[in-house]
């Protein structure tokens, strides 16, 4: 599979998993993700919270960052 997805939402918000699938509407499905909320400018604690498998709707999507290996990157780009 490919790297860790790193999906910020609208709210604030951070929410981090294996890339499983995106769907024509661009929302992502997520395996084994975890929640991250505070922290940053704010100055509140950062709590992290175990999700699992999540869809990330498209609309609640702010930016959207994944992190390859080199061998993926390569991988990806011979495509």
């Amino acid at each position: 599979g490919w790297g860790d997805v790193q999906v910020e939402l609208k709210d604030g918000r951070v929410v981090v998993g294996e890339f499983t699938c995106l769907d024509s509407a661009g929302n992502l499905l997520l395996h084994n993700s975890i929640e991250r909320s505070g922290g940053g400018v704010s100055g509140a604690q950062l709590v992290e919270r175990p999700f699992g498998l999540v869809l990330v709707p498209r609309a609640w999507q702010m930016s959207c960052k994944v992190d390859l290996s080199p061998e993926e990157e390569l991988e990806m780009l011979s495509m």
